[in-house]
């Protein structure tokens, strides 16, 4: 469960990061101030276009997704050892 801590951290993280997404764009559709209005419009995009990815080495993503990673990884490897140990 310590392993894989990280992932559900950034995993929370990233839900709460779509959520505010999801409240800008209702802001913005019942916004009547124009003043405001662009300020949100220019924090939404800013929102939108640099998503919330969190990457160790930028090569494994701290997803939902690392814990079955890491167990799909112990048993490809102990498939190999096994098939390894039977040719001897």
């Amino acid at each position: 469960m310590t392993l894989s801590s990280p992932a559900v951290s950034a995993g929370l993280v990233t839900s709460a990061v779509e959520k505010l997404k999801l409240l800008l764009h209702d802001k913005l559709l019942r916004e009547r101030d124009n003043e405001q209005e662009p300020q949100i419009q220019i924090f939404l995009d800013y929102v939108t276009g640099r998503p919330m990815r969190f990457t160790l080495f930028k090569v494994v993503p701290l997803d939902w997704s690392l814990p079955v990673l890491i167990m799909n990884l112990c048993i490809s490897y102990q498939i190999i050892i096994v098939q390894f140990t039977k040719l001897y």
